[in-house]
């Protein structure tokens, strides 16, 4: 079975599962609230599905609190593992251009 095919079927299966949470979040809300279930629910998988994915090809987790202290202490490289990419091109930019 091709590594495709494993984020496919996985990717399937956290999708049914997100839908049967949302449906028992939502049992006893109005369709406003079974709404706003389902889609926190889904972003919640989401985004467990892209952290999985970013596993299974080798891709580290973030820890913002370490990478800015790493950064603090002038630890670019570790930090640039360890902040959100978003996170330590801005504390870059602002480091290195806006002294």
């Amino acid at each position: 079975m091709k590594s495709t095919e494993v984020v496919a079927i996985a990717a399937g299966i956290a999708l049914g599962a997100v839908a049967l949470v949302a449906i028992k979040k939502a049992q006893a809300a109005t369709v406003q609230g079974a709404a706003a279930a389902i889609v926190t629910t889904a972003a919640d998988a989401a985004a467990g599905l892209v952290v999985g994915v970013g596993q299974v090809v080798g891709i580290p987790q973030t820890n913002a609190d370490r990478g800015r202290a790493e950064f603090a202490a002038g630890n670019y490289w570790e930090a640039s593992f360890l902040m959100p990419a978003g996170d330590f091109i801005a504390a870059s930019w602002n480091k290195f251009f806006n002294q």
